[in-house]
């Protein structure tokens, strides 16, 4: 899945690039995609420096529950449909802002497959962290 995330976002940063200013957007809107894009940023890198890479990658150096991961169970997830729908309002980039739209599909879906995993691995330590933590902050 990280090859599927790292090769999407590529693309849709790409995109964004190449259609800026596809649509004119008011430069408030544009200006409020910019805070959005950077605080999803920050959100997803905060994430993966308190997981660290060992976890991020799928290996197990124990159940991570501080930081961003005390108030939702998919920080990183969080963090990039955040920036990806502030890219596209940044750009100004109709299509970039669909196409990021389009990605939160799988960002919605991996949890749902990660979840049985960590379950099996971490055992009651993260069914009680399933019970108090929302999947996303909604959820």
């Amino acid at each position: 899945m990280l090859l599927l995330f790292n090769l999407t976002g590529g693309g849709i940063i790409t995109q964004g690039i190449l259609d800026w200013q596809g649509a004119a957007l008011p430069v408030w809107i544009q200006a409020c995609g910019g805070i959005s894009w950077l605080a999803g940023m920050i959100l997803a890198v905060m994430a993966v420096t308190c997981l660290g890479v060992i976890n991020t990658t799928g290996n197990s150096s124990g159940l991570v529950i501080k930081g961003p991961y005390r108030w939702t169970r998919n920080p990183q997830y969080l963090g990039m449909m955040v920036a990806l729908i502030g890219w596209g309002l940044m750009t100004g980039s109709i299509l970039t802002l669909i196409t990021g739209g389009m990605a939160w599909i799988p960002l919605c879906l991996v949890p749902r497959t990660e979840e049985p995993w960590l379950l099996e691995r971490y055992g009651a330590a993260y069914q009680e962290y399933l019970q108090s933590v929302p999947r996303f902050l909604w959820m």
